[in-house]
């Protein structure tokens, strides 16, 4: 393994950087969705379709991340997914300036089609899909006292955890039906 990827490695698994995550990704994403919305001259209709395709968008990256470069093509993150899936208990993450990053390339991108304050509502939505994921996913493996409307996510994600061929969806079971990668959830939630 390379010196980068030992690198990479070190800090996904880094408790620091797994809490910096949370504040950063929460806090940015706020920020950035005020900011972008409070600067368009575009109307309330063109700021709510922005901040829906933010999240529609964020739902697909979130079950393509997962099901290509978690489980299916070797990558350094598919190697410490797999520390996941061994031990649920284990703090780690992508690292906090890699999810920063993906949301200004996806800015900037979108501010070629979009005026700017749109193009920030919606990466700043992309990055809030990012978070309510994380926090999702801490609730389904660490959370005692989850809210039970997360209890049919649960099932979904420990039967993930069980046969690791599908269910790659974490906020959403949308793309796994669409895309044919629902398994049948666990029994019980855990």
């Amino acid at each position: 393994m390379s010196g980068l990827a030992r690198a990479i490695e070190r800090v996904m698994i880094s408790p620091a950087n797994y809490w910096a995550g949370f504040a950063l990704d929460g806090g940015v994403a706020a920020a950035t969705i005020a900011v972008g919305a409070s600067a368009t001259p575009a109307g309330p209709a063109a700021i709510a379709l922005a901040l829906a395709a933010g999240a529609a968008f964020y739902s697909l990256l979130e079950y393509a991340v997962h099901r290509w470069l978690y489980h299916r093509w070797p990558t350094i993150v598919r190697r410490i997914h797999r520390h996941h899936h061994a031990d649920v208990r284990l703090v780690q993450g992508a690292p906090c300036f890699a999810t920063l990053g993906v949301a200004a390339v996806l800015g900037a991108l979108a501010a070629l089609v979009v005026d700017r304050g749109l193009a920030a509502t919606f990466a700043g939505t992309v990055l809030a899909g990012y978070f309510a994921q994380s926090v999702v996913h801490a609730q389904l493996h660490r959370g005692r006292r989850a809210p039970r409307w997360l209890d049919g996510l649960r099932r979904h994600h420990l039967a993930h955890h069980r046969h690791d061929d599908g269910n790659y969806g974490i906020t959403t079971t949308v793309w796994d039906r669409v895309l044919g990668t629902a398994r049948p959830a666990a029994e019980r939630a855990r």
